[in-house]
């Protein structure tokens, strides 16, 4: 235990000795957004971010292509909430343009919005339709 404490002792000395001597450097840095030199996680965090979207892209593509017919055949779990309807038919909908489109693509929402309002199955779903 007396070793932790040293341990800890010893980097709020350190941090404190750095704040002390950088304390201007660090309040322009705040200002203007860059990642603090002592923020490790959230370098770390944003890294993750970056690399989230392709890793999401390769496994919807690696799902529906899985599937003969992924418009029937896919499965999706919900967790149980009170008030919020589902519409799996929707849900499969937008999964299946998402990865047609690419979730890359700049006008993505645009042009799956427009696919919505020509689909046959949505054509009376007002609510699929004016989400």
């Amino acid at each position: 235990a007396s070793e932790i404490q040293d341990n800890v002792w010893r980097e709020v000395k350190r941090y404190y000795l750095y704040i002390k001597k950088h304390w201007k450097d660090l309040l322009v840095c705040i200002r203007i957004g860059h990642i603090l030199p002592l923020c490790e996680n959230r370098r770390k965090y944003r890294e993750a971010k970056r690399n989230q979207r392709p890793n999401l892209e390769f496994l919807l593509a690696k799902k529906i292509a899985s599937m003969r017919y992924p418009m029937q055949e896919l499965e999706l779990n919900y967790l149980t909430t009170k008030g919020k309807v589902y519409s799996e038919e929707a849900d499969w909908y937008l999964l299946y343009r998402l990865n047609q489109c690419g979730m890359r693509a700049d006008d993505i929402y645009e042009r799956i919005k427009k696919d919505i309002m020509k689909f046959p199955v949505s054509h009376f779903d007002w609510f699929f339709r004016s989400q």
